[in-house]
């Protein structure tokens, strides 16, 4: 299992304005990239951290591991699915990032879904705050304004939140496989029920333009 999770940066307010048309915006960046394989430590990648004085030790070549297991089609847990592999997937399409390879929603598992399934909370923060030990629930991210602003070009002071960043990112990681550890692992009806959806969601509905006109 590949557990995954990405920091993003764009000029589209998601919450506003949804991940479809997130992924559209031509300045979507990754502002990190966070992932471990089965129970191993969290690693993270540059993001737009890439060059950064503040960084100078970060992995600057693409994670090739990473990408290799994922074209292979390894199972990756990610908690909020469509967002990670739509953006995921949006910056793949851009060839921008060396070898990077598309995310199919058939090797996926959202770990938010298996939460609701539960009567769990969907969100990862409350999740883990109601059902994990302190140390293992999701860290405040109020200081990393900087990096979501919508203010293009990035600002130079924001390059140097890298560090609390990436123990935030790893951080969402330890949350997550540590919810995935407390419920039973979804079957193959909640998967292909979460897969349909996606794919429905994906090509959205049909409408009768002509009858619509009359």
């Amino acid at each position: 299992m590949i557990w995954l999770d990405l920091e993003t940066r764009s000029t589209v307010d998601v919450t506003e304005r949804g991940v479809y048309a997130l992924i559209e915006d031509p300045d979507l960046q990754i502002i990190s990239m966070h992932w471990a394989f089965d129970d191993e430590e969290p690693q993270h990648w540059r993001g737009i951290f890439a060059g950064s004085v503040h960084a100078p030790n970060i992995m600057a070549a693409p994670p090739k591991e990473l990408f290799a297991r994922i074209a292979k089609g390894e199972q990756i847990g990610i908690w909020n699915e469509a967002f990670d592999r739509l953006v995921w997937n949006a910056i793949a399409a851009r060839k921008t990032i060396t070898g990077m390879p598309f995310i199919d929603l058939d090797q996926t598992v959202d770990y938010a879904a298996v939460a609701r399934a539960h009567n769990l909370p969907g969100k990862l923060e409350t999740a883990a705050a109601v059902w994990l030990p302190s140390h293992m629930q999701k860290l405040g991210n109020a200081q990393f304004k900087p990096l979501w602003s919508t203010k293009s070009p990035l600002l130079p002071e924001a390059l140097g939140l890298y560090l609390p960043m990436r123990e935030y990112g790893d951080h969402d990681i330890i949350a997550m496989r540590a919810m995935a550890g407390i419920m039973l692992a979804p079957d193959d009806r909640l998967l292909t029920d979460y897969r349909v959806a996606e794919r429905s969601n994906r090509r959205g509905i049909c409408v009768d333009l002509e009858w619509g006109r009359k």
